[in-house]
């Protein structure tokens, strides 16, 4: 389970510039102590705005810490990524969705994630 927030800004009617944190906690296995993974990402988003249904797809880079609660170790990269997703607007200022997506962890590793998203929009 994981927690997170964005930011986007309306470059134009399609086009969103989009600021990202998010951080999730994953569980002691037979194999891996348990550990915290933090990421922040800053991305283009591309929207196809058809009335209430809202898919939208995009690219982003940012950087990540991991960090096991067993021992004082940490580790740090840079990541790369995309995305995609499927909001429903129920109003012009509310929407909820749903979003994946697949990062690159440099310099080697891999994550992805499936992520329900609830939003408030203003302006534009």
């Amino acid at each position: 389970m994981g927690v997170g927030a964005y930011a986007a800004y309306g470059v134009s009617d399609m086009f969103d510039v989009r600021a990202e944190v998010r951080s999730s906690f994953h569980g002691k296995t037979s194999t891996t102590p348990a550990f915290g993974i933090h990421f922040g990402w800053l991305g283009l988003a591309y929207k196809l705005d058809v009335l209430e249904w809202i898919p939208y797809f995009g690219v982003r880079a940012g950087f990540y810490e991991q960090n096991a609660q067993v021992a004082d170790w940490a580790r740090r990269g840079g990541t790369i990524g995309g995305f995609a997703g499927l909001d429903h607007a129920f109003s012009r200022s509310f929407a909820a969705g749903l979003e994946t997506a697949v990062d690159r962890l440099l310099p080697a590793g891999a994550t992805s994630s499936l992520a329900l998203r609830a939003e408030y929009r203003w302006g534009y």
